[in-house]
């Protein structure tokens, strides 16, 4: 879990990715799908969803995030810490979700 913390010690994000997410991740990071729902959480948040498709076509939550907005910093937070927690293995594709910010650190995929 990757946790950033503000000057008032507030939690403004936070990104977790399990180990058996890991493992999804290192499979089938091709093709990777980032979306958001929007502030249904009691913390009004939006929660964040990194997406892969495994080899039976299921859809397979490979990360998640909380974050306190949809602006491009949230977004690079979400993405670093992505490929930390994955050793640096970058999706092929990128799909983002419709406000997703500037995804700058991938410049070895390809958005559609």
């Amino acid at each position: 879990m990757m946790v950033d913390r503000c000057s008032d010690d507030s939690l403004p994000q936070i990104f977790w990715m399990t180990a058996l997410q890991k493992d999804l991740y290192r499979k089938y990071h091709d093709v990777t799908l980032q979306d958001n729902t929007y502030r249904v959480n009691k913390y009004s948040y939006p929660l964040c969803f990194i997406v892969a498709v495994d080899g039976d076509n299921h859809s397979r939550v490979v990360a998640q995030a909380l974050i306190v907005d949809e602006k491009t910093n949230a977004f690079e937070f979400i993405f670093q810490h992505l490929l930390q927690a994955a050793d640096g293995l970058h999706p092929r594709v990128m799909l983002p979700g419709s406000a997703s910010g500037d995804s700058s650190d991938f410049p070895k995929r390809s958005t559609l």
